[in-house]
């Protein structure tokens, strides 16, 4: 929305990204939405919560994404109506758009458990060399 593109330009993305959940989570609650742009616009405001290590955060607006998009491929071959919004081509690209934030997501989570867990190990070395310097 306006608003969350008028954060965006003060560089206050923490801001457009509360301001993003809230409007997402509203619309989802009030049923008054577009599916495939609620889907994207879910799997973006992911995409800022890998970048602060939220993961969890990540994790819940991309199975959010996945859920709606899912739910509208769904009804979309089931139907008999050809609903010219939601076009076969417009759904399979906008799921291989969450898709390639899911990726994102992974790859992010496994380079900074690496970080994380190479952190430890270093810290346990550190530790345990101190403490063997200690007892000479």
């Amino acid at each position: 929305s306006g608003i969350n593109a008028e954060y965006g330009v003060r560089g206050d993305n923490k801001q457009a990204a509360a301001h993003c959940h809230i409007t997402l989570q509203r619309q989802l609650e009030a049923e008054d939405f577009d599916p495939l742009d609620w889907g994207l616009n879910c799997a973006t405001l992911s995409q800022y919560y890998v970048t602060m290590n939220n993961y969890q955060s990540a994790r819940h607006t991309l199975a959010c994404a996945s859920s709606v998009i899912s739910n509208v491929q769904q009804s979309s071959e089931n139907s008999s109506y050809s609903d010219e919004s939601y076009d076969n081509e417009k759904i399979v690209k906008t799921r291989a758009d969450i898709e390639r934030c899911w990726i994102k997501f992974c790859v992010n989570l496994l380079k900074d458990s690496v970080a994380d867990l190479e952190a430890s190990d270093l810290s346990d070395k550190s530790f345990k060399n101190n403490r063997n310097e200690e007892h000479v």
